[in-house]
């Protein structure tokens, strides 16, 4: 089956039972200022405010809810870009939002531009794949993208005490991280 990813350059619905809508988000404030930085994709406000902020998961849903009124797949380049290359953490916690919150959904991040692919690693670690995508076709999950787990042999992992190593999924694979810790 592989591992189901989150292409955010495409507008996916969550079902039902995955919408779960902020009662007032982080304040009217700092909702405003998310908002305000995504249209004028201010990619970096957006890391900093999401890697200072306690309640992750908030600000990470306010985010989200932002940026599917907002699509714009160039912002999401230049944020996983800027993401992965200084707010790893800011990065890691919006992986973590996706994959607690689509369950029967997308659970990965993709850079519509590359063929990285971010995942969250059994160690609840950000990790970032390297292959190519594909959608399923039929029954309840079309249209929805997949990582076949047979296209992939090496993963490097960004944060952590393993950062920057490189592991071979035989010698190290990859169930999905135990999100109960």
């Amino acid at each position: 089956m592989g591992f189901e990813t989150s292409d955010l350059g495409v507008n996916t619905p969550p079902a039902e039972n995955e919408i779960k809508k902020p009662k007032e988000g982080l304040g009217a404030e700092k909702n405003r200022l998310i908002q305000e930085y995504v249209k004028t994709n201010n990619d970096v406000k957006i890391l900093e405010l999401i890697d200072q902020e306690s309640d992750k998961q908030t600000a990470c849903e306010v985010f989200i809810n932002a940026l599917k009124e907002n699509n714009n797949p160039y912002f999401l380049k230049d944020l996983l870009d800027k993401g992965i290359n200084g707010y790893q953490d800011a990065i890691k916690a919006l992986v973590i939002y996706t994959y607690k919150n689509h369950l029967q959904g997308e659970r990965f991040w993709k850079n519509p531009f590359k063929d990285e692919i971010l995942f969250i690693d059994d160690d609840g670690e950000l990790i970032m794949l390297n292959g190519e995508v594909s959608t399923h076709s039929q029954g309840p999950s079309a249209g929805m993208n997949y990582l076949g787990t047979g296209i992939m042999d090496k993963y490097k992992i960004l944060t952590g005490p393993n950062k920057g190593k490189i592991f071979d999924f035989n010698e190290r694979p990859i169930k999905g991280p135990d999100m109960s810790k």
